[in-house]
């Protein structure tokens, strides 16, 4: 200040303007300078048009995502890069939205110089000059091919199933949803089938889960086989599937589709050199006539395919109102089963089992009834299968196999008879904690010998041939309790296992014993059976003897038991006693009668 006041008159103004000029044009500069840095040095492209949209600036973010370097570009308008996805009302729209608002923002596909067609987020805005006219745009954009990539790949993982490519369960609803809303438009008919697969679970424990997931990814390839492109078909669940179809007219149509399924998933399979046969099940329902819901028509064809699954193999059902009325039949009965040991309406029968050497009943297989109050008489067809899906068959096995050792035993004190009993175990006791210590007790508690104790056992139980199904087995065999396979040759019946568990007896299904006189197909297997078991070893019984003929044949065979309507259907305890144990000692089989 002293230095100015002493000098004013020598002060200069012109000098403090080109201070100040010179301090603008640096800041200027600067200015300047930064925004080149981040116009160069920005991640996303960057287009500047003038007013007529002829580019006259890109940065290198822009050559990196189009491929197109500065000199390729300059001068040339940004619709070359139009990747012919977007029609010219898109454009439009675009321009009017940009000149009312001054930006337009949105995803759009673009192509780069290679061809490719990718996806970007696109901002462009228009500059304008102090008079308010445009003179240039300036055009931002993003390349967002893997945020779509990944949006694709969770949405397939949420709505397709990985192994076969198909529609999961989730995708299922949707479509169903929206060929119902269709049909109601239109006045159309809509199906939904649903398919479960016969054999799949022995194929898939024999041979292993990698033919297992091969056989579902063919099965899958022959059901869009079956349909047009406009239907679905899904993967429900395991070896189950569902095909929607919509838009059609009646229901013959639906009739010749499931028909053309079964011929085809009943042709054989070839998977890693094993030629494979598997069965079908296939439950119909149809819109509008047994729902107008999807949920409720999901429920509808499950149903219908379980009834076709007990008339099978390879057969189909449609759902109809009196399936309806019996699931609710189901319900109650499921309900009354609950309380039936409490309320004592079951009780246990016995079948005698016959020695054909001696002609004296050597055991006798424990069979379950149950008399309900009101219903009278319920088939051991209907409540065994829903005692199996409901969980209760735990407690009505234990409560079987508890009864029947204790009868048992009070006839062994009572007469010192060797008769044994032969109880029934299925893969749901098992798998539900039917343990050996569960054994033990009923055998300590009702101090009936071991020996006199068979367990059988479906071939569906062997073929689980886990470590821990083994060591049951043999747990079983230390306790001197016998084991019997039921039902052989019904099931993917193998050698192999027979090896592998310690058994006792091989129970051969009646189904066979009944044409053995008549079909050779069935004799010749009859007698590879009972060779098979002596060879092994193992004692046979034929269940379902009713004739004297067949007794002869079996007797030729060297088959050690027979049971059956032959000799005694099943009966009471005191049934039981008034016939066997009073008699016994007597020979069912008169002299000389199997010499035939």
């Amino acid at each position: 200040m002293f230095f100015l006041k002493q000098d004013v008159g020598l002060f200069d103004p012109s000098a403090l303007l080109s201070l100040l000029d010179t301090n603008k044009q640096q800041h200027v500069e600067r200015q300047l300078r930064i925004a080149t840095t981040i116009f160069d040095a920005a991640a996303e492209a960057i287009v500047i048009t003038d007013k007529n949209n002829y580019i006259y600036a890109v940065n290198p973010a822009f050559s990196q995502i189009t491929g197109y370097s500065k000199a390729e570009i300059l001068g040339k308008n940004p619709q070359f890069l139009s990747s012919g996805r977007h029609d010219a009302s898109f454009y439009k729209a675009m321009w009017v939205v940009l000149s009312q608002k001054g930006q337009w923002q949105g995803e759009i596909w673009n192509r780069r110089k290679s061809g490719e067609i990718y996806p970007e987020w696109l901002t462009i805005t228009k500059i304008e000059d102090e008079n308010g006219e445009i003179f240039a745009f300036v055009a931002i954009f993003t390349d967002i091919s893997k945020i779509k990539h990944d949006e694709e790949q969770l949405w397939r993982q949420t709505n397709y199933d990985f192994l076969t490519g198909l529609p999961n369960n989730t995708l299922l609803i949707d479509r169903l949803s929206n060929a119902l809303i269709v049909a109601n438009r239109e006045n159309l008919l809509v199906a939904l089938l649903f398919i479960d697969l016969d054999h799949f679970k022995v194929i898939n424990n024999t041979l292993g889960h990698a033919v297992g997931d091969l056989l579902l990814q063919k099965v899958a390839q022959r059901l869009l086989t079956c349909v047009r492109d406009t239907d679905t078909v899904a993967r429900f669940s395991g070896d189950k599937f569902t095909i929607v179809l919509g838009n059609l007219l009646k229901e013959d149509e639906i009739a010749v589709i499931a028909e053309n399924i079964i011929s085809k998933l009943t042709e054989p399979f070839e998977l890693n050199g094993q030629t494979v046969f598997v069965g079908t099940s296939i439950g119909v329902t149809v819109y509008p006539a047994d729902a107008n819901d999807a949920d409720i028509l999901l429920r509808n064809a499950d149903m219908a395919m379980y009834r076709a699954k007990a008339i099978g193999p390879n057969v189909y059902q449609f759902f109809t109102s009196k399936m309806n009325e019996q699931i609710h039949t189901r319900m109650g009965l499921e309900h009354d089963l609950r309380h039936a040991i409490e309320r004592e309406e079951l009780e246990i029968y016995y079948q005698p089992i016959v020695d054909l050497e001696t002609g004296l009943v050597s055991k006798a297989e424990a069979l379950l009834r149950w008399e309900h109050p009101t219903r009278g008489k319920v088939p051991p067809y209907e409540f065994i299968p829903l005692a199996e899906e409901t969980g209760l068959i735990a407690k009505l096995g234990e409560w079987v196999l508890y009864t029947a050792a204790q009868q048992t035993s009070i006839w062994q004190t009572r007469t010192n008879l060797p008769i044994g009993v032969s109880v029934n175990v299925s893969t749901h006791q098992l798998k539900r904690g039917l343990s050996t210590a569960t054994i033990a007790d009923v055998l300590q508690t009702t101090q009936l010998s071991p020996e006199l104790l068979s367990l059988e056992i479906t071939e569906s139980l062997l073929m689980e041939d886990t470590v821990a199904n083994i060591q049951w087995f043999h747990k079983i065999k230390e306790l001197g309790v016998k084991l019997s396979i039921d039902d052989f040759g019904t099931g993917y019946s193998s050698l192999s296992y027979l090896k592998r568990f310690p058994l006792d007896f091989l129970k051969i299904d009646r189904s066979f014993i009944r044409d053995s006189i008549g079909k050779q197909e069935d004799a010749s297997l009859v007698k590879a059976i009972i060779a098979m078991a002596n060879g092994l070893k193992l004692k046979v019984i034929a269940e379902g003897v009713e004739t004297q003929e067949q007794l002869i044949f079996l007797h030729q065979l060297r088959c050690q038991y027979v049971q059956g309507f032959y000799f005694f259907k099943p009966m009471s305890v005191k049934d039981f006693e008034r016939n066997i144990l009073a008699k016994h000692g007597v020979p069912l089989l008169k002299k000389g009668l199997l010499r035939g």
